[in-house]
């Protein structure tokens, strides 16, 4: 029993490793379903309508912000002002990110290409809005992507 204990100690061993070690490098369960609750509501928008951004997200939130393309996961996090899993940087230009904050969570996060979640946004070269402002955008169509324009 003892030698079989001892041959698999590596295998164990891993395992604690991997278990101890893998959720500092997942963003939470919670904040993938909002986001993929979020693709799915942009996703049903008509073109031709306005939409506030509030009944879009079925999550709380207080400040989306936005970032520049290669901008570092701790440049992100020194302006949100925490660290979180769920801080992804956008390595490449075209993709969206989008990262909704409450506090000292991130509530959901997008950073994608526009054509794998089916949607892009123009901010108005805005890096942030609030919950409070209340942001409304405009909804276009361009092939198979939705467009979301935030309005002035």
């Amino acid at each position: 029993m003892r030698q079989k204990l001892e041959s698999h100690f590596g295998l164990i061993m891993a395992v604690i490793i991997i278990i101890m070690i893998l959720p500092r490098y997942m963003s939470s369960p919670k904040t993938e379903y909002d986001s993929i609750k979020f693709e799915q509501a942009v996703g049903e928008l008509e073109p031709g309508t306005s939409v506030k951004l509030a009944d879009l997200t079925p999550f709380e939130w207080e400040t989306c912000y936005t970032f520049d393309p290669y901008t570092s996961k701790e440049e992100i996090e020194k302006t949100i002002g925490f660290s979180s899993n769920s801080v992804r940087e956008a390595k490449s230009e075209g993709m969206v990110q989008l990262l909704f904050v409450k506090g000292e969570e991130v509530t959901a996060s997008e950073c994608a290409y526009p054509e794998n979640i089916g949607f892009d946004v123009d901010l108005k070269g805005r890096k942030q809005i609030s919950f409070s402002e209340d942001p409304v955008f405009d909804v276009t169509k361009k092939d198979d992507l939705v467009i979301l324009t935030l309005t002035e």
